[in-house]
Formats: structure tokens, C-alpha cells, sequence
């Protein structure tokens, strides 16, 4: 079993000793094929930067039975084909201040927010039975495709339990994201933003920068109609999943 230290790449079969690792710069794995088991061990990191897993451009990876806290995003994954995702506790990543903004649901993915799960153009594979509790968004999907994302928990995110932006041809089942609110303060009085599963097409146009949400910078004809969804896009299948 490896004892993980910070920065540590992981090219092989690897099981993790059990216990509790302070990694500020996590784990990479860095070799197709592997299967990496977390054995229960905890990552912490610190300031809620960074990631507590990367993968990039790999195949065949499998992550399981891993817990991680105190990143930015705790499992992040990009330019991977047939990634799984299973049986790990992801808790406490990145967050933007209790009642402050509306939160942005076009953010792009290089300025995505905190979150538990973060892919982007991961092709096929399976994110299943990951505790996604209690941070600001569960699993945060950008420009994928051909995933099944089941009986995953993100309850109690004061964000998103499942941002699913440019992403389709995917199956969801009995997945839970209850309780997936924020407050925003307005003058007059106050609103909710947030949500248990959140699936949006790709802008048609780039959209210009800005920091308090969907609801400025829209001219007259985005504000009338939402975008169109991308001409080929498939779906998402939605079966059994629950958000209160």
C-alpha cells in the first residue's frame, strides 16, 4: 500500500494506506488504465485551492473509495475517455460567501466554481454511489458525453447538486439533491438561486465577463428566448433522481 505524499503521480495499480494525508498539491494519476484505491484514506488541502485528484487526457481510469476535502475541486478530471468515479466522499471543497451573489449558471469552465466532481470533455464512463454532501456544488460537468451518473448523493449544496452545462448523450438514475439552495440579498428584500440538477446547452455566442449571474449583461432578445440547444445534441435521460 502507498503512503500518498503532496504532488505524488501515480502511474500503476494503486491501493492507499489508510489514514489522513495534508496534500496542498493532491494526487495525479498519470498513466492509463489505472485504478486507483483510495482505501478509505482522507486528502486534505488547504485554502480551498487546487484539486485533491487530477486526471488529464488518460483512459480507462478508475477512482474509488477515496475521501477529500479542502481543495477547490476535490476530483478533477479533463480530455479522458472512459473514467469512473465511484464509492468516494467528497466534502467541504471551494465556496462563494453565504449571501453575497446570485450565482452565475453560464460560467465557463475555466472559471467554473468549487465543487466536489469537476469534468470537462470526458467521454464515457460512470460516476456512481459518491457522497457529493454539504459544499457549494456536487458534481460540475462541462462538453461531455456518454456518462452514467447514478445513485450519487449531493444533498444540502448551497449551489448545484449536478451542473451538467454542454453535456448530453448521459443517463442519470436515482441520484438525490435535496435541499440545493442559496439567498441572494436584493434591495426590497431577497432571492433563492441555486438547484438539485441544472442541465444547460452551450451558449450560442461567447458570453461577455461578469460576476452577479445570469440576469445581467442580456439584451433584449436573450432575455426573451433561452438559447437554442446545440444542433446534434443529444439528451440527458433522467430516471429516479430526487431534488427537493
Amino acid at each position: 500500500m502507498l503512503v500518498p505524499v503532496n504532488g505524488h503521480r501515480i502511474t500503476e495499480n494503486t491501493t492507499l494506506a489508510p489514514g489522513v494525508y495534508v496534500l496542498p498539491q493532491g494526487l495525479e494519476i498519470a498513466a492509463d488504465g489505472v485504478t486507483l484505491d483510495g482505501n478509505g484514506a482522507l486528502l486534505v488541502g488547504m485554502d480551498r485551492s487546487g484539486s485533491g485528484l487530477r486526471v488529464r487526457d488518460r483512459h480507462g481510469v478508475t477512482i474509488r473509495n477515496l475521501r477529500v476535502c479542502e481543495y477547490y475541486h476535490g476530483i478533477g478530471a479533463e480530455d479522458c475517455r472512459d473514467l469512473t468515479i465511484e464509492a468516494c466522499t467528497i466534502r467541504a471543497t471551494a465556496e462563494e460567501p453565504a449571501n453575497t451573489l446570485f450565482l452565475d449558471i453560464w460560467r465557463p469552465a475555466e472559471r467554473a466554481y468549487g465543487g466536489a466532481i469537476f469534468l470537462q470533455r470526458v467521454y464515457g464512463g460512470q460516476i456512481a454511489h459518491n457522497d457529493l454532501q454539504h459544499q457549494q456544488n456536487g458534481l460540475l460537468s462541462y462538453a461531455c458525453r456518454d456518462l452514467r451518473i447514478y445513485s450519487n448523493i449531493a444533498n444540502h449544496c448551497s449551489g448545484f447538486g449536478f451542473h451538467l452545462f454542454d453535456s448530453c448523450d448521459c443517463l442519470l438514475e436515482q441520484n438525490s439533491a435535496d435541499f440545493c439552495c442559496r439567498y441572494e440579498p436584493r434591495p426590497g428584500g431577497g432571492g433563492l438561486s441555486g438547484g438539485g440538477f441544472l442541465p444547460l446547452p452551450a451558449p450560442p455566442t461567447p458570453l461577455p465577463e461578469r460576476e452577479r449571474g445570469f440576469r445581467q449583461h442580456q439584451d433584449a432578445e436573450s432575455a426573451a428566448a433561452p438559447p437554442a440547444p446545440r444542433e446534434g445534441a443529444g439528451g440527458w435521460g433522467d430516471a429516479g433522481n430526487s431534488a427537493l
